[in-house]
């Protein structure tokens, strides 16, 4: 994360997932990766912010508001998508990509869950408190991901993880820049919302949507999706944890420093790394069988002929 990198090594870092950037499968590189520019895009993120923030203090402009929302809103969340961008070992999703998913996606799971809310009223599930959430959210992302996303051409499980990130990512910046506009309207403190849901990013729909999505992709692979695949237990068992450990996160149970938060985000934390590895561990498994191809299948295989 601390060594030096020119603007032209992010260049070429960002340009990928293109037909003509893309890497043969032979040429992936399989190994743990080492993540850097995730740390950068946070510190600058960070930078852009406090600017916001030190005009808005000194001159108090109220055309200063929307840069502090939105900036402060996605830049822990853009830093954290940018490091499934890096994990992303097939480098076979492009930026456009991504940001489609940020911003169409996002938007998306925010109206389904919008409805799915109404479902959870008509159920009269409000007993389960600010909990009920997770019923309505979690559902409403993976709807959104299942529309934006049915393409054969990202068939690998870390794709499945980047494009939940990419939700997750959307909504989350979404949400919180929508709570930091109420809390400016109704006269309490905008940075104190910005901040501490900005330090809980890495923690909630970010990984929760990553998780429930590279478990769909376990399943559906290159395949197109079947509504079946839902009901795959390799999907249910992640896709329920998601659920658990976002009604957990929204449970009135408060512990000191946020341990509560920090705890089922370690959880979930755990659970991503190890979607990780199997990851890798199946582009492995897809090289191994594509070296045995002989040359005139693989040629076929890959578009060539």
């Amino acid at each position: 994360m601390f060594s030096k990198h020119s603007d032209e090594e992010i260049e070429r870092y960002f340009t990928v997932g293109t037909p003509e950037t893309t890497p043969s499968l032979q040429e992936v590189d399989t190994r743990w990766p080492r993540p850097w520019l995730f740390f950068r895009a946070f510190v600058i993120s960070v930078i852009v912010y406090l600017c916001f923030v030190q005009a808005w203090n000194q001159y108090g402009n109220v055309n200063l508001v929307p840069g502090l929302i939105i900036v402060g809103s996605f830049a822990v969340p853009f830093a954290t998508l940018v490091f499934f961008f890096e994990m992303n070992a097939a480098r076979n999703v492009s930026l456009y990509q991504v940001i489609k998913l940020v911003m169409l996606g996002g938007v998306l799971s925010l109206m389904f869950s919008l409805v799915l809310f109404q479902v959870t009223d008509a159920l009269r599930l409000s007993w389960l408190g600010a909990s009920v959430a997770a019923l309505a959210e979690e559902p409403g992302k993976l709807l959104a991901l299942m529309l934006v996303v049915n393409k054969r051409r990202y068939p690998h499980l870390l794709n499945g993880l980047l494009f939940g990130a990419a939700i997750g990512t959307g909504f989350a910046a979404f949400e919180s820049a929508g709570y930091a506009l109420r809390y400016a309207l109704d006269g309490y403190s905008m940075q104190d919302i910005i901040l501490s849901r900005g330090l809980m990013a890495p923690f909630g729909h970010i990984v929760w949507t990553a998780m429930s999505a590279a478990a769909l992709w376990r399943v559906k692979g290159d395949a197109d999706f079947q509504i079946g695949m839902l009901n795959d237990a390799r999907f249910k068992r992640v896709f329920l944890v998601a659920v658990a450990l976002h009604m957990l996160w929204n449970a009135d149970i408060e512990l000191p420093f946020q341990a509560k938060q920090l705890l089922l985000g370690a959880i979930a934390w755990v659970i991503v790394f190890g979607l990780i590895q199997e990851g890798l561990k199946q582009l492995r498994s897809y090289k191994t069988e594509h070296s045995a191809l002989p040359p005139v299948v693989l040629a076929a295989d890959q578009g060539q002929l």
